[in-house]
C-alpha cells in the first residue's frame, strides 16, 4: 500500500531502451543549450581576471612585461635552436667575429660626444631647484641634445640618476646635482 501525499520515485525498471535514449538527447540538448551562455560568462571572467592581474602587477611593480615572460625575473631564454648543429657555442661566437672585423665603438649620442650623464649633469646645473625623472627628460627632449631619443630614455634617465654620485636624492623622484645647495 502506498500512502497518499508522497510521490513515487521513477523507477527505471519499467523505462525501455528508446525511452532511455529520449532521455538522455533530452538532458544532453539541455546542457548544450546552456553552453553559449556559459561561454560568454567565461570570456566576461578571462577579461575581469585579466584587469586584476594588471592591476596586482601595477601595484607591485612588475608591469606588463615581466607578466609576458610568465613573472621571471631577468632575461628572456633565448630561443632553442639558435646554433648550428655540430658546431659549439664558442666556435659559433669566433666564426661571427672573423666576419665583421674590427670592433668599432658606438659615437656618443649624435656623434656630439655628449653622454647621457653628462646631458642630465647640464639640466640640473641649470636648474633652480630639483628636478624629477619625467623634467628632466622634457628638457633634454627640448635642448636637442637628443634628436632622436630612444623609447626607453625616461628608464634610462632614471637609471643613470640612480647609479651616479653625482647626482643626489633629495626626495621622493626629486633630484640635484651633489654639492649645490
Amino acid at each position: 500500500m502506498a500512502r497518499r501525499g508522497r510521490k513515487r520515485k521513477a523507477s527505471i525498471q519499467g523505462l525501455t531502451l528508446l525511452d532511455v535514449k529520449k532521455l538522455y538527447e533530452e538532458l544532453t540538448n539541455k546542457e548544450r543549450r546552456r553552453l553559449p551562455g556559459l561561454k560568454k560568462r567565461q570570456e566576461g571572467l578571462a577579461r575581469e581576471l585579466a584587469e586584476v592581474t594588471a592591476e596586482i602587477e601595477a601595484i607591485e611593480g612588475f608591469g606588463p612585461a615581466r607578466a609576458a615572460r610568465g613573472g621571471r625575473r631577468g632575461r628572456p631564454a633565448k630561443a632553442a635552436g639558435r646554433r648550428k648543429a655540430g658546431r659549439p657555442a664558442k666556435a659559433a661566437k669566433a666564426a661571427r667575429a672573423a666576419t665583421r672585423g674590427p670592433k668599432r665603438r658606438r659615437a656618443a649620442r649624435g656623434g656630439r660626444g655628449v653622454t647621457l650623464r653628462e646631458a642630465i649633469g647640464g639640466v640640473l646645473s641649470g636648474a633652480s631647484e630639483p628636478m624629477g625623472p619625467r623634467q628632466i627628460e622634457q628638457a633634454l627632449l627640448g635642448s636637442k641634445s637628443f634628436p632622436d631619443p630612444p623609447k626607453t630614455l625616461l628608464q634610462q634617465i632614471t637609471a643613470t640618476l640612480g647609479r651616479n654620485p653625482e647626482f643626489k636624492r633629495i626626495g621622493r623622484g626629486q633630484y640635484k646635482l651633489r654639492g649645490r645647495g
